[in-house]
């Protein structure tokens, strides 16, 4: 790198202060999005009741598995 006609103006010595500040800057504006509270409820918020009717479960029945057919069938089982 060449050398710079003022040294004072050289950012790379404070570049890791630039970097511990935009990672403070980033963490506070995570820290509030998190803990951010909304108090206004309107009608979206209104889920209303659930009506669970469970009277129509159906049963589930066992089906045959026919893979051992397949099985001896195939043309890697050679």
């Amino acid at each position: 790198m060449e050398t710079k006609k003022v040294p004072s103006a050289d950012i790379n010595k404070k570049s890791t202060l630039f970097l511990a500040i935009g990672l403070l800057a980033s963490l506070s504006i995570t820290f509030v999005a998190f803990e951010w509270k909304q108090y206004n409820r309107g009608d979206l918020m209104d889920l209303g009741v659930i009506m669970d009717d469970f009277d129509d479960i159906i049963e589930v029945t066992a089906t045959k598995n026919s893979s051992t057919s397949t099985a001896t069938n195939s043309p890697h089982s050679r």
